[in-house]
């Protein structure tokens, strides 16, 4: 189990309000130098603590629907649990989240499409592959998700952050949708670095995210973590 100080759960902290905080504001914060705080996070990140900056997106405003899949296996062996794992990657653009469980259910989908017809074409084709295998299933729609921000510290501050509710659609262009698809996936990349990479203007890229946030479409920033690691089920 990973030992903290008071240095580390105020990063922590920190980064699990906005995970994209300028390392020059968090230097502020803590009083603490730059040098001081990525040393900490970059430790924290190679023992597993630390695994994603993330943003926050609405995709609801985007057009899409959100449903979680619960799945029921029976007579299932490693090849077919193989096969299985393998298949669901032929959807990872519309499968958020594809988690192994323990307990009532084997597996959890999170899946975002933007009709019905497209959700039932997507079970249609995992229930017909593995039928033989599936013995129970159940689907939920997501609507509203409040989030909330972890507490490392006592001196917490709880941040709650609503989306899915409403669905007053953005019709968001193509940069949009390539700059959320960088920025969304770990929120320290720099922003110099994503307008390199999509060849547009710094400018652009900053004023893009900044419409982005004001419009809710990007409504928060978390860090990824691994609580295990702090000896949390």
């Amino acid at each position: 189990m990973i030992k903290l100080d008071i240095y580390d759960k105020r990063i922590l902290n920190e980064l699990d309000k906005h995970s994209n905080i300028p390392l020059i504001r968090l230097s502020k914060k803590l009083k603490r130098s730059k040098q001081f705080i990525l040393y900490r996070m970059k430790r924290m990140e190679d023992e597993g603590l630390i695994n994603s900056y993330n943003a926050i997106i609405d995709v609801g405003k985007l057009g899409y629907l959100t449903y979680r899949f619960y799945i029921k296996m029976h007579n299932f062996n490693n090849k077919d649990k193989e096969a299985f794992e393998k298949y669901i990657t032929n959807f990872k653009d519309e499968i958020f989240v594809f988690a192994v469980l323990h307990g009532k259910w084997d597996y959890a989908l999170i899946v975002g499409v933007k009709s019905t017809k497209r959700l039932h074409e997507i079970w249609d084709s995992i229930h017909d592959k593995f039928k033989k295998n599936v013995l129970n299933y159940n689907f939920c729609l997501y609507s509203p998700i409040y989030n909330f921000n972890k507490s490392f510290i006592e001196d917490k501050v709880i941040l709650e952050r609503v989306y899915g509710n409403d669905h007053n659609l953005h019709q968001a262009k193509k940069t949009d949708l390539d700059i959320l698809r960088i920025h969304a996936a770990n929120t320290r990349i720099p922003l110099f670095h994503i307008a390199q990479k999509l060849k547009i203007s710094f400018d652009t890229v900053k004023n893009r995210i900044k419409k982005l946030e004001n419009e809710k479409i990007i409504c928060g920033y978390k860090l990824g973590s691994d609580l295990t690691k702090l000896g949390f089920d």
